[in-house]
Parts: C-alpha cells; structure tokens; sequence
C-alpha cells in the first residue's frame, strides 16, 4: 500500500475543521477534536497540528511563568510587592498575546491554561498591583493606571457590544466598569497608606506627609506592614488636623511637624515621644497639650506663637528650654522653672505674658537674648548666682517693671537690656560693673536718677536716649567716652558734670537735652555731630583749644545761645553748626580758619559781629543768610569760594570786600542786601562767577585795595 502524503487533502481534516469553525454545521469542538484525531492516526500533518495546538506549549509558558514568580517573590522580599504583581501582569499579557490565535480547542488543557493567565492577568495581577501601592501611601500612579485600563476597556466592550452583541463583549463591559468602580472606590477608602506618604529608613518607615482631610490624627504603629518610627520635617504641618495622638513607637520628629495647624486644639504624646524643633509653631487654636514626663528639653520655636493654650504641665525633668520655645504664649499660666533647668535659650519665654514674678534656680547658667522679653506683667525678677551677665534685651518692652537691683553676681549689662521698660523709676547699680551696652536703658521714661559705677570708662551708644523724666546723672571719675545719643532728648535733664578724663562725646549725644551749662574737659578731643543741638537753654559755652573742628550740626537750634569762646585754633566750622543761633551776637575765630560749611550761620539774626581770619578759603551756600543784623564783614585775600546765598537777606550789610582770588561765587549770593555795596580787587568781574550772583545789582566799585 502506497505511503499517503501528510500535506494532501484529508476527508478527517475537512470534517473536523467544519466543526470547529460551524461550515454548514453547529460548533461542535469535541466532534472537530475527534476528526483531527482520526486525520492524525492517518499521518495527515495538519491534522497532528491541530491535536498538537491542544496541549500546552512548555518553553514560552515556562519562562513567563518563571519569569512572573521571580518578580513576585524578589519584590516581596524586598517589601514592594505590588511591582512583582505589576511585573507578573506584563508576563501574562505577553503569554496572551504569543498565544492569542493557538489554543483553538477550549476543553484543552493548553486552552484552560490560557485562559487561567487571563483571568490571573486582569482579575489578580493588575487589581492587587495597582491598589497594594496606593493603600500602602507609596504612590498614586498605578491606580491612575488602573482608572485608565478601567476605562478603556469599559470604551471597548460599549462599542464591541453595539456592533455584534456578544457575550464576551457585555463580559468585557462589565469588567471594564468594574475596574472603574474599584479604581474610584479605593481613593475614598481610609487606609494608613492612603492617609500617610512614608520613605524608607534604617529601621522602618518616616512618615513625610499627610494626605487626607480626616481632622483626627493618631499616629499608627504600622503601615504596609512595617514599623513607623519617625515624623519627617513638615509632615503634618499647613493642614486641617484637630487632634493628634502620638505614641511611644516614634523615636524622632522632624522640624515643624505639625507646626502652621490653624484648627489643631488638642495633642497627647505618650511617654518616651521626642520633642522636635518648632513643632507646634504657629498653631493659634492649640488649648491642650500633654508632654511626655520624660522630657529633659524644649526644643528651639516649639510652641513659638502658640497665643491660646492656657494650660500646661511642663516635666520637673526639663534641663534646657530652646531659643524661642515658648515665644509669644501670650495666654499660658507661668510654668515652673526649677532644677535642674540649665539653659534658657534667646528670646525663649519673650512675650510669656503672665509671668508676674521669675525667680530662677541655682542650676541655671545660661540665659539667652531677650529670653524675658515683652513680659508687660513682671514685677520681680531673681538672677541665679551663676549669672554674671545681663543679656542683650533681656528685659525689652517689660513695662511692670519699676524698681530692679542689679545682683551682685552681675558685672555686665547687655545692649537694650531694659530698652522700653517705660515705667522703670529706679535702678540701683552696683561698684563692680564694667560695662552697659548700647541702649540698655533707652526709653525708660520715668527713670529719674541715676549713678553709674566707677569702674566703667565708657557710656554706649543712645544708653538713656528718651528717658524724659531723668534729671539727675552721677557719671564715673574715670569715664572717657560718651556714645552717640548717650542723653538725647532728656527733656528734664537740666545739668550734668562731664568727667576731665572725657575724650570723646559722640554724635547727638546731649541733643534736645536742656543743659543749662556746660563745662567741657580741656582734654576733649572729639566731638560729634549735634551734640548740642536744640539745646533752648544754654547761653554760653567755652570750646576747649583741643577742638578743632565745629562739627555739623553742634549748636543747631540753640536760640538761647549768646555766646560761644574758641579757646583754640578751629580749621573748619561744620554745616549748620550755628544754624538759628537767634541770640548769638559775635562770633571770634583765630587765625587758621579754612572753611565754614553750608547753612553754618543760617538765621543767625542777632549777629552784629564775625571776626574771620586771613586763612579762610571757603564759605558755604547760605552760611550767613539772614544775619539781619550783620553790618559788616572782613573778607581776606586768601578767600577763594562763596556758596549760593551766602551772605543772602542780609538787609544791614552795607559794605563787603572781594579780592581777585575769588574765582567762584554762587547763586544770588548777595540777594535781599538792599544797603549793599561791593568793593573789588580787580579791574573786571571774573567769567567764573554766576551770572545771577548779584540778581539785585548791586553796585561795584573795582580796583578796590584793603
């Protein structure tokens, strides 16, 4: 019998292909199966094909398969689960799609196997690895991948069901809004991971951020299964929490944690909690708050403007309280501040306003900058003996404070230590201080008297600037500086006996301070600008020959001053020096004279007399405007500039000389001198100077000598 060929056609093949695809018959895959069978045993290879597609194929199934429950137990072990799911998902679609047009025969087990990777696929993979992230806080984007399937899918069933109405295609629908449903439900299902966005730490998880609306916050043990044992900087803060509970598991808190919480009223931390910096800063409606008792430290800015909170039991433990702990906590009953506390950080209790009465423990050794500041209720104040210093602002704005001695421990004072304690009458100094800082004392408004120690050699800057009610100051033998300000605008300070070892008086110093007299050191070698000025009252002073410049500014506004005695060889004369000087009558400078600045003499209006050297060079714009009294005036040879309206609404002056090395005269110099006339050197007027130096034209007489 002749061998029959395996290509040729074959009744068997044709039978069992019309079953399987229902050629004039119904569908009938097992009667198809049996015809491939019977073309197979007749060597027909089609036929043995389509028996072969009925089994599973081994190598592609096996390295997907492989591949699949690699990632899922990689993943696991290394706590992201949810990606081997991800990646097992991938594996199946690839499975799927080499397969798509293989498997024909549905009872086969190669079929059952495909369309167990299908249903594992979209029914296990995909939904367990796009929410496992998702509840576990790890990341949004797989469920919006799953939102995106979902709705794919769901797209696709509509418009395969419209077209042929299958079965499969309402199945298809069906899961796809399944996927919808359950991508949507999930993000309003309350989960730790949902609610908390966490990192990986040595030992655990931080929590880094809070994600949900839910007011009441306790913070869990556990997320996605692993120990939570930190809050990272800012994780709850700018929220709408109410209420936190923080347990002992946590064993760090990061920087402001849950500062910025306008709505947070309540928090409990169990024992053993730490304490982070600023970590209820800001947080306005904050009434309650338990403190672990075992705390041994305020952090810097914990409670740092925390206005409402009333109440609070601070731990007999604590050892230090940080720079601006417990700044601002207007409403909160005083706290006890016993042994062992160590340190009191800057500005750490300012604005504590009801303290009424501080007596600090043995044990404290540091006190920072204005770390009692703005307590407008202090009456009473102890120092620890271990204090030596009075810090920088210490005592600002303490407007209760009426009396305070400084302790004997104390040798220093800090800049502004009791700047605007206003209703400070009386301070007592000891001998052994060395040394007050700058504006310690400014704006005490009742402070009255006031004796300085000996030992101290220098008075800072604006020290008792706007102490209005003080009239009675004892300044050390051995003092040699008096700073800017030092006892400007001490309106009742009517006298004051300057030390001959002073040196320097700074700028200001004496301003609007009405001293009737003053004797200034012959030593004094330094004096700045208006440290007399509108001073109403003195009418006469003596400028000691070390001084050798008027300085800006020195006698401004000085109406009652008659008479001024330059004992010495003054250079140059500062602008405004004499500026308003009503009852200044003559004026004497000695030889050596080179300039007098702008305005030095402006409204000078009683002076008759000024007697300039021979070495003056320069006067400035308006020096001597309005001197109505003024006659006449000496000008030297050696003059070389006079400044806008210098000698201007001078209306006695009747006779000025000019010699020809004036090259430069201003503006309306000579304006409102109606009895002037000018007498000049040379025998023409030099190009150099304003045209509208003389705007009334006054006469000139030329080639006139001295």
């Amino acid at each position: 019998m002749a061998k029959q060929n395996p290509y040729a056609a074959n009744a068997s093949f044709t039978n069992g292909l019309r079953y399987e695809i229902g050629d004039g018959v119904k569908v009938n895959l097992q009667k198809a199966f049996q015809y491939y069978q019977k073309g197979a045993k007749e060597g027909h290879y089609l036929s043995q094909l389509k028996i072969h597609q009925t089994k599973i194929r081994i190598f592609p199934t096996l390295l997907f398969t492989v591949l699949s429950l690699l990632s899922i137990f990689y993943f696991l072990i290394i706590g992201f689960l949810w990606i081997g799911f991800l990646l097992s998902f991938v594996c199946s679609i690839a499975i799927l799609w080499f397969d798509r047009d293989y498997y024909w025969y549905q009872p086969g087990l190669g079929a059952i196997w495909y369309r167990l990777n299908l249903y594992l696929a979209f029914l296990v993979y995909l939904p367990i690895g796009t929410l496992i992230p998702y509840f576990a806080g790890s990341t949004y984007f797989p469920i919006l991948l799953l939102l995106v399937i979902g709705f794919f899918i769901f797209g696709a069933g509509i418009l395969l069901w419209i077209s042929n109405k299958d079965i499969r295609h309402g199945l298809m629908t069906i899961y796809g809004f399944t996927l919808l449903v359950l991508s949507i439900t999930a993000y309003f299902i309350p989960s730790n991971g949902v609610a908390y966005s966490t990192i990986q730490v040595e030992g655990g998880l931080r929590i880094t951020g809070y994600r949900v609306s839910q007011p009441d916050v306790v913070i869990p043990e556990r997320i996605n299964n692993q120990p939570v044992i930190e809050i990272g900087d800012q994780a709850f803060a700018n929220t709408n929490i109410k209420s936190v509970y923080i347990g002992s598991h946590i064993q760090s808190i990061g920087v402001a944690a849950f500062a910025n919480n306008a709505l947070l009223e309540e928090v409990f931390m169990e024992d053993g909690v730490p304490l982070g910096q600023a970590m209820f800063a800001n947080n306005e409606s904050l009434t309650s708050l338990r403190l672990p008792s075992d705390a041994t430290s305020i952090p810097q800015y914990f409670l740092y403007n925390v206005q409402s909170l009333e109440t609070l039991i601070l731990p007999s433990s604590i050892e230090s309280l940080g720079h601006f702990s417990f700044y601002q906590t207007r409403a909160l009953t005083p706290i006890p501040l016993v042994e062992p506390l160590s340190f009191i950080g800057h500005y750490a209790l300012s604005g504590f306003a009801t303290f009424e009465s501080i007596i600090l423990p043995d044990t404290v050794e540091f006190i920072g900058v204005g770390a009692f500041s703005d307590l407008p209720n202090l009456k009473t104040f102890e120092f620890s003996p271990a204090i030596d210093l009075i810090p920088n602002n210490l005592f600002e704005n303490n407007i209760g404070l009426e009396t305070f001695t400084v302790p004997s421990t104390v040798r220093y004072i800090g800049d502004y230590a009791f700047y605007n304690a206003t209703n400070l009458t009386d301070i007592n100094l000891h001998q052994d201080i060395v040394y007050i800082g700058e504006s310690a004392f400014r704006n005490n408004y009742a402070l009255t008297s006031i004796t300085l120690p000996d030992q101290m050699t220098s008075i800072k800057d604006y020290t008792f600037f706007n102490n209005y009610a003080l009239s009675e100051v004892n300044l050390p033998n051995q003092l040699e500086e008096i700073g800017v300000g030092a006892f400007q605008n001490n309106s009742h300070l009517n006298a004051i006996d300057i030390p001959s070892t002073v040196t320097s008086i700074g700028a200001s110093a004496f301003k609007n301070t009405p001293l009737y007299q003053i004797n200034l050191p012959t030593n004094l070698q330094y004096l700045g600008e208006g440290v007399f000025a509108q001073n109403q009252v003195i009418q006469s002073i003596i400028i000691p020959e070390s001084i050798t410049t008027i300085p800006d500014f020195l006698f401004d506004g000085a109406t009652s001053l008659e008479s001024v005695t330059m004992l010495g060889v003054i250079e140059d004369v500062g602008r405004y020096a004499f500026r308003d000087n009503t009852a200044l009558t003559s004026v004497v400078f000695q030889e050596g004279l080179i300039s007098i600045g702008d305005y030095a003499f402006y409204g000078a209006t009683s002076l008759t007399s000024v007697t300039l050297p021979t070495t003056l060079t320069s006067i400035g714009s308006y020096a001597f405007y309005g001197n109505a009294l003024l006659t006449s005036i000496n000008l030297s040879t050696s003059l070389i500039r006079i400044g806008d309206g210098a000698f201007a609404n001078n209306a006695s002056l009747t006779s000025i000389w000019l010699s020809i090395n004036v090259t430069n005269i201003g503006h309306f110099a000579f304006y409102g001198c109606d009895q002037l006339t000018i007498s000049y050197q040379g025998t023409t007027q030099p190009a150099s100077w304003i045209v509208s130096w003389n705007p009334d034209g006054r006469p000139i007489v030329y080639q006139v000598e001295i």
